[in-house]
């Protein structure tokens, strides 16, 4: 069971630890919208172990997750 620890999950990784997981243009964005208030947003709507490269994801995998985490963060803008 998940408990924070480094390997976790690629949000805490990221967050917590300052990790890279998914390189610095998408954990950056992912730091942009927990810095907008949105981490519970993004982990609600967002998966990240499904894009999680050390678990399988694949490149055109985090063309989507981009593609999902800028609409979030522009919405969070917005907001």
């Amino acid at each position: 069971m998940p408990n924070g620890k480094p390997g976790d999950h690629p949000l805490t990784d990221i967050l917590v630890h300052g990790f890279t997981v998914f390189g610095s243009e998408l954990d950056g964005l992912i730091r942009e919208i927990d810095d907008l208030g949105g981490s519970a947003d993004l982990a609600r709507e967002v998966n990240l172990l499904d894009y999680d490269p050390r678990l399988g994801g694949e490149a055109a995998d985090r063309a989507q997750l981009r593609e999902r985490l800028i609409s979030l963060r522009n919405r969070l803008r917005a907001d």
